[in-house]
C-alpha cells in the first residue's frame, strides 16, 4: 500500500465516532435497521444497540433465540464476567469469557426480555 493511501486510511480512522451510542428500539422493518447501519458506517458510529421489547406471541412454545454481545475492550482485562437474567435486579446467570470482547448468546426463551451487565476482570480481581 502506498504511503499516501496508508495516510488517507488512518485520516479516516481518526474520524471514527467513538463517544456516539445509537440505540433503535422496536423497529418493526428489519430494512430500517439496515438502513440505519449503513448510515452510522459512513459517520463513523461504531457502536449499535438494537431492542426489541415488544416481542410477538410465537405459536411454539419454548422456543429460543440469540442474542450477539459485542463491547468495547478494556485493554487492562484479561476476560470478561457477563451477568443476565430477567429482571434488571436479579441477574443470576453468569458466563465467563477470556480474551473476547464479544459473546454469542444461544440460551434465551424467545418470549421473554433479558437484561445483561459485563463486567471486566483481570489476575488483581
Amino acid at each position: 500500500m502506498t504511503p499516501e493511501r496508508t495516510q488517507k486510511l488512518q485520516q479516516v480512522l481518526s474520524k471514527r465516532q467513538a463517544d456516539v451510542t445509537l440505540v433503535l428500539e422496536n423497529v418493526h422493518d428489519p430494512h430500517n435497521i439496515s438502513a440505519v447501519m449503513r448510515t452510522c458506517e459512513s459517520v463513523g458510529i461504531q457502536d449499535i444497540f438494537v431492542l426489541n421489547t415488544k416481542i410477538p406471541t410465537h405459536k411454539k412454545f419454548g422456543e429460543r433465540r440469540s442474542i450477539w454481545m459485542k463491547w468495547k475492550q478494556n485493554e487492562k482485562a484479561d476476560g470478561y464476567m457477563i451477568y443476565f437474567g430477567k429482571t434488571p435486579d436479579k441477574l443470576y446467570g453468569s458466563i465467563m469469557v477470556y480474551g473476547k470482547n464479544e459473546y454469542f448468546f444461544t440460551g434465551a426463551d424467545r418470549t421473554d426480555a433479558y437484561y445483561f451487565q459485563i463486567e471486566a476482570f483481570n489476575n488483581n480481581g
